[in-house]
């Protein structure tokens, strides 16, 4: 189980939203010099000209306490320009070729973990919003993230980084990604399991998502899973025809979660290394 607040090898900083987007900002007008740069993503709930507008609106002693902030975290010098290495993360951050993204709800309140990984580096951005739910049982934001968490790490501790966003459930927490996912547990999708009779209520929910687009190409590589904690930890996929799918149940045990990630992963790995012998080969 990864520890909730210290991993090896990694940089964290908590910041408030406003100072990350600010620092995202200074890193888009850095880079615009250069045509072949890509600005790199703001806050994962938002748009980033939405962020530039409300910077720019900032009076002098808002605008201060944030840039302290970055100061303070060491991501900007005492002038408030952008250090050097924190320039180069965001900058192949932007250019990421795998990006994934865990989002975790439980109660009136979800949290959201993105992260894109280049070069065995990741950068993830974590934060939490309130939540709330219709009486037809859909969910939709209450509020924005006040404060996120940045982390930059190496891609071997991806899994411990990602589960810090998770509730502290056992069954989610559980495993260290070794191993095929699914197991004895598996669904074959050609004989889908009955949904479960799983105990209400259900204490969180778990959606994973994790994708790739082949450089130069249409090719998209994209994947994921879906589970819910009631009782015990269940699978939740589709079965059935493309015109009449439905919701099952699997059980699964608690390295579920932490598998399919690190599954998935090397999957999209494996995609892009396809991809790159193919356009060399032709």
């Amino acid at each position: 189980m990864p520890d909730s607040a210290v991993i090896p090898a990694t940089t964290t900083f908590r910041m408030t939203s406003l100072a990350w987007a600010l620092a995202v900002q200074r890193a888009t007008e850095t880079l615009r010099t250069d045509s072949t740069a890509d600005a790199p993503d703001a806050r994962p709930d938002s748009h980033p000209g939405d962020e530039a507008s409300f910077l720019a609106g900032l009076d002098g002693r808002t605008r201060a306490g944030i840039e302290g902030e970055l100061t303070a975290a060491g991501i900007t010098d005492d002038a408030g320009i952008l250090q050097p290495q924190w320039l180069q993360a965001l900058q192949l951050s932007a250019v990421a070729p795998i990006q994934a993204d865990l989002v975790c709800r439980s109660g009136d309140s979800s949290t959201h973990c993105r992260v894109n990984l280049f070069d065995g580096r990741g950068l993830g951005v974590e934060f939490t919003r309130p939540v709330a739910t219709a009486a037809d049982g859909s969910v939709a934001p209450a509020g924005v993230a006040d404060v996120v968490t940045v982390t930059l790490f190496p891609e071997t501790v991806l899994w411990p980084v990602m589960a810090r966003s998770l509730r502290r459930f056992p069954e989610l927490l559980a495993g260290d990604g070794g191993g095929p996912p699914g197991g004895a547990d598996a669904v074959d999708p050609a004989e889908p399991a009955e949904p479960a009779d799983a105990a209400e209520p259900v204490r969180a929910t778990v959606h994973l998502d994790v994708r790739s687009r082949a450089a130069g190409t249409d090719r998209q590589y994209r994947a994921g899973g879906v589970w819910a904690l009631s009782d015990q930890l269940y699978s939740v996929r589709t079965a059935g025809p493309a015109t009449a799918q439905r919701p099952v149940m699997a059980a699964v045990d608690g390295g579920d979660i932490a598998r399919q990630l690190v599954w998935h992963v090397l999957g999209v790995q494996e995609f892009l290394a396809n991809s790159a012998r193919e356009a060399s080969a032709s």
